[in-house]
């Protein structure tokens, strides 16, 4: 028995991630494996390949342990709405979620922008791009050190490129549509 593709959904915090996450988990009356790379780690590839919906923070890196067919969603967002929007979240919340929430709860936008440090720069320096190529993190960043800035964006452009659903933030709707019509919810 042949079983139904893997729906894998990656995204970057504030691109929206959590709305379409909600939606499909509560239509998916399924195994669910959500947000946290650590627990990606802890999980052999049969475990992983086991699951019918993983949402995930994790870049395009995960797809690679995936060996059942799949369908994969990305949700983007323009850049400079999606650091001001991780900017005023980090001012917001009580604990600190990241490296960089110390430095956005004390220091203004423009200097929390301008700042000269890898907790904060990571956070905004081509994240969605660096998502797509494998992820975020310094680790897999410093694994391509010696690509060009041309090659690291034909990489990227060449994984999205293999993603069945794409999505912007500003009109959710529409990719929620578009994989609801395609499972036939």
């Amino acid at each position: 028995m042949n079983q139904a593709p893997i729906l894998v959904f990656t995204h970057i915090p504030r691109t929206g991630g959590t709305t379409i996450r909600n939606v499909i988990s509560n239509k998916m009356n399924k195994n669910l494996f959500v947000d946290s790379f650590s627990e990606f780690s802890f999980l052999n590839d049969k475990e992983l390949n086991g699951y019918d919906f993983i949402a995930t923070h994790c870049g395009y890196g995960v797809i690679n342990r995936i060996n059942r067919d799949n369908k994969k969603i990305i949700l983007l967002r323009d850049p400079v709405e999606r650091i001001v929007s991780q900017y005023f979240y980090l001012r917001e919340l009580e604990n600190n979620v990241s490296y960089s929430s110390p430095y956005a709860k004390k220091l203004s936008l423009q200097e929390f922008i301008c700042l000269d440090n890898p907790s904060v720069q990571i956070s905004m320096n081509n994240t969605q791009v660096w998502h797509l190529i494998e992820d975020k993190n310094i680790f897999f960043r410093k694994k391509y050190m010696n690509y060009s800035d041309s090659n690291l964006l034909d990489k990227a452009l060449s994984h999205l490129s293999t993603y069945d659903f794409i999505g912007f933030t500003h009109n959710l709707p529409s990719v929620l549509n578009k994989v609801s019509l395609s499972y036939g919810w």
